[in-house]
């Protein structure tokens, strides 16, 4: 017989909580002292499976001030760039710089980290290493620098994020919490057994003392169904960042490659 079920998607806390209560609940009464060893060494395990959880919080965390890092400076780089441009050019609305802007602002540009922009400056490279002012040609290897590193920081960044839903998904949360609800059902079925066993001096209850009670459940529909959507939201939001930055390094990947072809010319 299975015990009452953990709750869905535990927490670090929350795993150790359940660990903890039917350890000690199993430690308080002679008959089941000698089933509290598989908990003690799930609540002496717990600890490592905290710091890898959290080495894999801080591998995103660190990718993401990265990606901001590089956003930041390839921003600037932008914001100087157009100046030069304007400055060769003569004003704003030269066609020279129209060639570049496409009636963009340069605020439109910069708005998504490391969104939109990065295609849109993969593609002024080809035509950056056309003009004639030498100024505005060096804009070029600059660029070129900036994407390169933008392609890395979002790579490490997808990498994280992948290491962190596989710590959690198949790696060793997932085993932890695995074993724990492995060791509660076989405590279940042994103290149920030892319950019969005793010919009734023990309640019929007896056994469910040494399991945490469930959470509650949300308390109606409405409400379950309001954080289903909101986590659905937030799921669909970083597929589509996602997906955005894997369509801006297919294109900064085929500007690099025009670039190199045109080098060779």
């Amino acid at each position: 017989m299975p015990a009452p079920a953990l709750p869905r998607n535990p927490s670090l806390d929350e795993l150790r909580t359940q660990i903890v209560f039917s350890l000690l609940a199993l430690s308080l009464d002679d008959l089941t002292k000698v089933h509290a060893a598989t908990f003690e060494a799930l609540r002496d395990h717990h600890p490592t499976v905290v710091l890898g959880q959290h080495a894999t919080w801080d591998a995103q965390t660190l990718a993401g001030l990265k990606i901001r890092h590089v956003d930041r400076r390839l921003d600037g780089h932008v914001e100087s760039f157009v100046e030069a441009l304007v400055g060769a050019y003569g004003g704003r609305d030269a066609e020279g710089v129209q060639h570049y802007l496409r009636g963009r602002s340069v605020s439109e540009i910069k708005r998504t980290v490391l969104g939109p922009e990065v295609t849109i400056v993969a593609q002024w490279i080809a035509s950056i290493a056309k003009e004639t002012s030498k100024k505005l040609r060096a804009w070029g290897p600059i660029f070129e620098a900036d994407l390169a590193d933008a392609e890395a920081v979002t790579k490490a960044s997808a990498a994280a994020d992948v290491a962190n839903r596989l710590f959690r998904e198949k790696g060793p949360l997932a085993e932890h919490t695995a074993a724990l609800e492995r060791a509660r059902d076989e405590l279940h079925n042994k103290l149920d057994a030892l319950r019969i066993a005793q010919k009734g001096a023990l309640p019929a209850d007896w056994v469910s003392g040494f399991f945490l009670a469930p959470r509650r459940a949300a308390k109606n529909e409405a409400e379950r169904k309001a954080r289903a959507d909101a986590r659905a939201a937030k799921k669909l939001e970083a597929e589509r960042k996602t997906a955005a930055r894997a369509e801006a390094l297919q294109k900064l990947r085929e500007a690099r490659a025009a670039l190199k072809a045109l080098a060779k010319k």
